[in-house]
């Protein structure tokens, strides 16, 4: 593939580290109860569509393991939602409903003390060795580096790094590249020795968030790439949405045009991305710890790309539609079958539920969430969970045209949203997967959505599960 080709000249030039004979023909020795690896890769601002631009993810991870497809975000939003990935909590469980204060950023997440019981605290205090390279939340800077983690590189303030508490700007080359070296690294001195522990590597890069560049030696790949259109991009007839849609225009060519380099510059980012994956398991399958090894890929939260005329600067999301809030999820490893597709509803609550039934670790106090393991067996349960709750609950600026929300996403496939401005939708995604006609009207909705939604905009721990509905 042209990524892959492209691959070799860019660990050349960036000095990327090569294992020699000798490294890669000493496959650790493990008992085969041994506790399995995770390796959690998350994207930033990632549109669901193109995982299926990723040839490695899709053959060595979908194809090799389980791909989800409904699979959602709590909130559409950077901050809170990997605020859930560690705590396993609703966004107005664990109070970080915005990116910066003064409800949400890190200094937040911090001071409330969400920090001191994570699925990290877990896994490192039952024999982890456990790291975060690459972005953390929102508004992270100084020296301080959260409890539960062994090894610790991640973004600091504008333009600088965290490593293990020591602030410094000094990375060489991209930060991409640098964090994608880093863990690679990790990974190398986790797997050398047959006593090595366990590991836990959370690789969180900020590709292909907008509008950083793509690394070197990707920059000319996709010129002829072209943005997809579904039926919602640029959409005609807005009069049944909402006012914050309804009042925005129809895009502009001019628009429409950095929407489509746009569209290129977040491919070549995931080249690069799938690249760096295919690195890591040839590592792994190197060692003999592939087998053992979870492999999870995920994003923080989807992204608008004129999809209902919503284009906004740094990103478009912070909505209920299926752009911002569906996320790609492919796991492979221990038990898991190949090529499975699994249509049960998932959310980002459940990955901490999840990695501790792996590790058979206790879970993060008051989780909402489940562990999804079930659905990764090959006869999968008939009865999950019914509905889930996504939501925008952030202090925004005076006269924000964005109002926040709760939306009820049914496995049925109704969407039921209802604003703060009063305003409500439903969509029936079974038959208008593009979410182009709001079919709300109080006299033939489907009984009980509104009921289940109440239920779940307050709820913590086994409430959630309950209002959530299934086992």
């Amino acid at each position: 593939m042209l990524a892959s080709a492209v691959s070799a000249v860019v660990l050349a030039f960036f000095g990327y580290f090569i294992l020699t004979p000798s490294d890669t023909n000493k496959p650790r020795v493990r008992t085969a109860t041994a506790r399995p690896n995770i390796v959690f890769i998350m994207t930033d601002d990632m549109p669901k569509r193109l995982w299926r631009t990723m040839p490695t993810l899709r053959s060595q991870v979908g194809a090799e393991g389980v791909r989800f497809t409904n699979a959602y975000v709590t909130q559409s939003l950077c901050c809170p939602s990997r605020a859930t990935v560690l705590t396993g909590k609703y966004p107005h469980d664990h109070g970080i409903t915005g990116n910066r204060a003064p409800n949400g950023g890190e200094a937040e997440f911090r001071s409330t003390g969400q920090d001191r019981d994570t699925i990290a605290t877990r896994m490192h205090a039952a024999g982890y060795r456990t790291a975060l390279i690459g972005k953390y939340l929102n508004g992270y800077t100084g020296e301080y580096v959260p409890p539960g983690w062994s090894y610790w590189y991640a973004e600091s303030g504008e333009n600088g790094v965290n490593d293990n508490g020591r602030v410094a700007s000094d990375f060489s080359g991209s930060f991409q590249v640098t964090i994608a070296n880093k863990a690679k690294t990790f990974l190398d001195g986790a797997t050398d020795q047959a006593e090595d522990p366990p590991f836990m590597l959370f690789y969180w890069t900020t590709q292909p968030h907008l509008a950083a560049k793509a690394p070197q030696g990707y920059r000319n790949l996709f010129r002829d790439a072209r943005l997809p259109r579904p039926p919602s991009f640029n959409e005609a007839d807005v009069s049944d949405k909402p006012a914050y849609i309804k009042n925005l225009p129809s895009l502009t060519q001019d628009r429409i045009d950095r929407l489509e380099a746009n569209h290129k510059i977040q491919r070549r980012s995931l080249a690069h991305v799938d690249d760096v994956l295919k690195d890591m398991l040839g590592l792994l399958e190197d060692r003999g710890e592939l087998a053992n090894t979870y492999i999870v890929f995920a994003t923080d939260n989807g992204v608008h790309m004129g999809e209902h005329r919503y284009v906004i600067p740094r990103g478009s999301k912070s909505t209920p539609y299926e752009e911002a809030a569906s996320t790609p999820l492919m796991i492979r490893g221990p038990g898991v079958p190949h090529g499975g597709v699994r249509t049960g509803l998932v959310a980002n609550n459940d990955f901490a539920s999840t990695f501790a039934d792996w590790a058979n670790v206790s879970q993060p106090e008051g989780v909402d969430g489940r562990s999804i393991t079930p659905l990764l067996s090959a006869a999968p349960p008939p009865a999950w969970r019914t509905a889930l709750l996504n939501e925008s609950q952030f202090v925004k600026p005076e006269g924000s045209a964005f109002p926040n929300y709760e939306a009820l996403f049914a496995a049925d496939g109704n969407r039921y949203v209802e604003y703060a401005t009063q305003e409500k939708e439903l969509y029936d995604l079974e038959t208008d997967p593009y979410e182009l006609t709001n079919s709300y009207d109080p006299n033939t909705m489907p009984a009980g959505l509104p009921s289940r939604l109440q239920a779940l905009r307050s709820c913590a721990a086994d409430a959630c599960r309950a209002a959530e509905g299934g086992p």
